[in-house]
Order: C-alpha cells, then structure tokens, then sequence
C-alpha cells in the first residue's frame, strides 16, 4: 500500500516539476526554489512519523533553503 502511495508521489512531484519548470524562465523564477521547498516539507511530515527524522530532514531543509536564497540573491 505504501509503495503504491509513494508511486503517486513520485507521479505528482515530477508533474508539478515540469509546471514549475515552465515558469523557472520567468518572473516565477525565485519562487520555484520555496515551492519546491514547501512540497519536500510537506513530503517528509507525511512519510516520516518519527519525529527525531521528522526535525533531521527539516534541520537539513532549512540549511538547503538558506543556501538557496543566498544564491538568489548574488
């Protein structure tokens, strides 16, 4: 069952990936970086329920989050 729900993720991530690469050219651009953020969030609060792993992976989104915008910004 799991398995099955992890295909529909994997269908639904590439999908809005390919959405958001259409944009990445344009005035979206910035944006792409935290929408794509907010869906790894909120992969990982569903298929991790330890929350020892839960506050790992967020610890290593937030330092990848914070490199992104610096490269933004230069």
């Amino acid at each position: 069952f799991l398995g099955n729900k992890m295909a529909i993720f994997d269908f639904l991530i590439d999908w809005i990936n390919l959405m958001l690469s259409q944009l990445e050219g344009g005035y979206f651009g910035a944006v792409v970086p935290i929408i794509k953020l907010i869906l790894a969030v909120l992969v990982i609060w569903v298929f991790y329920d330890k929350l020892e792993r839960k506050r790992k992976m967020l610890t290593k989104l937030v330092k990848w989050l914070s490199k992104q915008i610096d490269k933004l910004r230069h």
